[in-house]
């Protein structure tokens, strides 16, 4: 089977003796002593590349890695004719084994197809911006941050969608919400730069709850493509607020230096003028 081979079943018990950590896509019914793991696509729930990084996971641990040829899993004809497992499935195992970082592996299982998963999104050296965003592709690039918000994002808008209305996200949908979050994060970071520490750690929550509620994705989306890094933030809403808040300080602060300045003044020309007297 070209490099192919069936993983042996094991009990659960047997995988907690090698350390390896239960996927989370298995629910409780699943999660019990006696059950078994297989490589059958009618056993495993969707989406069942999770369960198949798992079992890829087991392989390594079990210094079985010659059982199971990475190439191989690869090619569907093969892999599918024994295992029912598509192309999809197969590279999507892959990026989860070797190109996804473990921090967001077991937290986008409930709202992702293996199509988005095959499609490289989650890569940690992925970037969107290529055609009219080619002039963002740095700051378009994953990072662990990046990643974290796009999980959350995704998260957050499918667990607020009505349980009759939600539907999983393909390719499309997740790069369009990745390149928001990466736009944010470009922004977030001139923010960061621009402003005192202090200042920025008191409104950075604000800003990142309006941008998980959908606050500025418009905004965003018109910003990537008609300007150019670093852009000006105060075209999007939701720094709008904090700009202008501390344009407002920094304007008293200068006004409150002038009084004290003329005081000052004010009080040498008084003293020069009594000595003189």
């Amino acid at each position: 089977m070209g490099g192919v081979e069936k993983l042996s079943v094991c009990s659960l018990r047997e995988l907690e003796a090698y350390g390896c950590r239960p996927p989370q896509v298995l629910d409780s019914e699943m999660l019990a002593p006696e059950c078994s793991i297989s490589y059958q696509s009618t056993t495993r729930r969707r989406p069942n590349c999770f369960t198949l990084y798992f079992q890829l996971k087991l392989i390594k641990a079990m210094d079985r890695e010659e059982a199971c040829s990475f190439e191989a899993w690869s090619k569907a004809s093969e892999v599918a004719q024994a295992y029912s497992i598509g192309k999809l499935e197969a590279q999507s195992a892959l990026n989860l084994f070797k190109e996804i970082d473990s921090e967001v592996k077991y937290t986008m299982q409930k709202f992702i197809l293996h199509e988005a998963v095959a499609s490289s999104v989650f890569n940690r050296n992925f970037t969107s911006g290529y055609g009219a965003w080619i002039p963002w592709e740095a700051e378009l690039r994953n990072s662990p941050d990046i990643l974290k918000t796009v999980c959350d994002r995704l998260g957050g808008d499918f667990e607020q969608t009505h349980a009759k209305l939600r539907k999983p996200y393909g390719m499309k949908d997740t790069e369009t919400i990745q390149r928001r979050c990466a736009g944010f994060h470009a922004l977030l970071n001139q923010f960061r730069s621009k402003y005192p520490e202090e200042f920025v750690k008191a409104e950075e929550p604000t800003l990142v709850k309006g941008f998980l509620l959908k606050h500025a994705d418009a905004e965003i989306d018109v910003l990537l493509e008609e300007s150019v890094p670093p852009a000006d933030i105060s075209r999007v809403g939701i720094f709008r607020a904090p700009v202008a808040k501390h344009m407002k300080k920094a304007r008293f602060d200068l006004s409150l230096q002038y009084v004290l300045c003329d005081r000052c003044l004010f009080s040498s020309l008084a003293c020069q003028r009594a000595g003189r007297g």
